[in-house]
């Protein structure tokens, strides 16, 4: 496993590792699953919303907001729990577009950014 550079914009990554417990193997696998999973996250949000579907996109920004949190990605963690809000809110669909607008170019970054430091098994 190779190291993690301490220095991505966007991520804490000691707190990313207080959050695992010091376990390396098990962040980097977090981080792992993180990038897999977000690397499509506004396609599938505004195909759920084409589908009038606004709680499978909030339970999106949902599960977004708690996996920021878990693995220390403070760029995206609040954008994502404001996306979270408008959809509960049922905001009408341009808030809620603005929403996602703002929160694409901090996760695409870090997605991007991990990318190349997490290799496959």
């Amino acid at each position: 496993m190779g190291q993690l550079p301490t220095d991505l914009p966007g991520l804490d990554v000691q707190r990313g590792l207080r959050q695992c417990g010091g376990r390396e193997a098990l962040y980097h696998a977090l981080l792992r699953l993180y990038v897999q999973h977000n690397a499509g996250f506004g396609d599938q949000v505004r195909a759920a919303l084409q589908r009038g579907d606004y709680a499978a996109a909030e339970r999106m920004a949902h599960t977004l907001k708690g996996s920021s949190s878990q693995v220390g990605a403070e760029s995206v963690e609040q954008p994502a729990a404001d996306l979270e809000a408008a959809l509960r809110a049922q905001a009408p669909q341009q808030d809620v577009q603005a929403v996602l607008d703002r929160l694409e170019p901090p996760l695409s970054r870090l997605l991007a950014a991990l990318a190349p430091h997490l290799p496959g098994d």
